[in-house]
């Protein structure tokens, strides 16, 4: 987590995570592209699942659902603004809510 809600994962739009770059198009380009993200978002879930169950034995499918979710969705904001600081604001906002 510390690593993907980072500044240098903001900047790196071209070569960072493809779900927070092209995700938000996903639904614009027919039923296909969807299949796929789907097949990238639950292999990233189970991934975090896993490193989150190592941690906290009681964590849920779902707290990583959340989890994901939660930090897509702090990229994507952090993408969005031009205020370097308070895209920084973002990312360590959603980071200190994860690793609470």
């Amino acid at each position: 987590m510390r690593r993907y809600l980072t500044p240098g994962h903001r900047g790196r739009v071209g070569s960072g995570c493809v779900i927070a770059s092209l995700g938000p198009d996903a639904a614009r380009h027919g039923p296909e592209l969807p299949r796929h993200f789907e097949a990238g978002v639950k292999a990233f879930v189970d991934i975090l699942g896993d490193a989150m169950l190592r941690k906290h034995p009681d964590a849920t499918p779902d707290d990583a659902l959340a989890a994901f979710a939660t930090m897509v969705g702090a990229l994507v904001l952090a993408r969005s603004v031009d205020d370097d600081a308070y895209a920084h604001r973002i990312l360590d906002a959603a980071t200190a809510r994860l690793l609470d």
